[in-house]
């Protein structure tokens, strides 16, 4: 959680509340739908939004709970409102309105106000770029059936009930994270991993693909070698991104790494990937040890000896990417 957003962190922070939203973020309604015809069952037209509560986690999560406001203005058929972001210690507002529904029942005025401010709020988080890529998934038609999906994420199952065309059933939204995988980062796509060892492996997978590497098993040159290799490396003491110092180097193989090894590798993949720094890294490691290399090789009065590292696969250590 941020604690004050100024020029140095703005960029991240903005970033943050503009990731794209996941399948667990979103909810689907129905749009229309259509009947069964020639042998080929009913369809429902599905619609992506936000929800209310989404909006305010991101908010939460990204610029902070004490960072950021909302206000209301309701007039008789509609109403606005605003969500205000404290930007270098200046109320930055953006607004948004919404008509009211119309509703029925004893407390119908205030289910549609509660609506309509609801509306508005979503809609005020889209002037902020919370959400604009749900505008560009494709059309999705999906088919109904009388039988709850199995095997479907509960997120996904849209109910379906459209007493006109008496069409009653379930439907499954599509994956976001399938649709707009281009657009998610690191995190978004293994997130939903629950077995960690799984999600860690999947997070190194995800970062040789982001960056169009070649798989080890078609390529034992692939750099992302060179990258589990820097992530994996033990930083010396006062080592920062900026200025990275090793203490030890790292492996080039996923099972010769621990479960924490591992989570701490995999990680820092992810976070150099997503800081744009991967590259930078990989070259400061790749430095770092040639001077290792060098200093062994002009040790006085010795024949010249590569650095020994025991669990390196060109000493003799596990293969790349643990093949055997």
């Amino acid at each position: 959680m941020t604690t004050e957003i100024d020029g140095k962190n703005l960029s991240r922070v903005l970033r943050e509340l503009t990731r794209p939203f996941l399948d667990e973020e979103v909810e689907w309604r129905v749009d229309r739908t259509t009947a069964a015809n020639n042998g080929r069952p009913p369809r429902a037209y599905l619609l992506a939004y936000l929800t209310l509560r989404g909006v305010q986690q991101r908010l939460d999560s990204a610029v902070g709970a004490h960072n950021w406001s909302n206000q209301t203005q309701v007039y008789p058929t509609a109403c606005h409102v605003g969500i205000g972001i404290l930007i270098r210690k200046e109320w930055v507002w953006k607004w948004d309105g919404a008509g009211q529904r119309s509703m029925h029942g004893d407390q119908a005025d205030l289910h549609q106000g509660k609506a309509a401010v609801s509306d508005a709020m979503k809609r005020a988080a889209v002037q902020w770029g919370m959400g604009r890529h749900l505008y560009d998934l494709p059309d999705t038609w999906v088919d109904v059936s009388p039988n709850y999906p199995k095997g479907v994420p509960k997120c996904r199952v849209v109910y379906v009930s459209d007493r006109r065309r008496n069409i009653r059933g379930y439907c499954v939204a599509p994956s976001i994270r399938e649709l707009q995988a281009d657009l998610l980062g690191v995190e978004d796509l293994v997130r939903d991993i629950a077995d960690p060892l799984k999600r860690r492996h999947a997070r190194v997978e995800v970062v040789r693909t982001k960056m169009g590497w070649a798989h080890p098993q078609q390529d034992p040159q692939s750099l992302i070698l060179d990258a589990l290799e820097a992530a994996s490396a033990i930083p010396a003491p006062g080592s920062t991104p900026a200025l990275p110092n090793w203490e030890r180097p790292g492996v080039r193989s996923l099972r010769a790494l621990s479960p924490d090894a591992l989570k701490i590798a995999s990680r820092r993949l992810s976070d150099w990937y997503s800081n744009g720094e991967l590259i930078d890294q990989i070259g400061a490691y790749g430095k770092w040890r040639t001077a290792q290399a060098q200093a062994t090789y002009e040790v006085p009065g010795e024949s010249p000896t590569p650095t020994s590292h025991a669990k390196d696969p060109r000493n003799g250590g596990p293969k790349p990417w643990g093949r055997d």
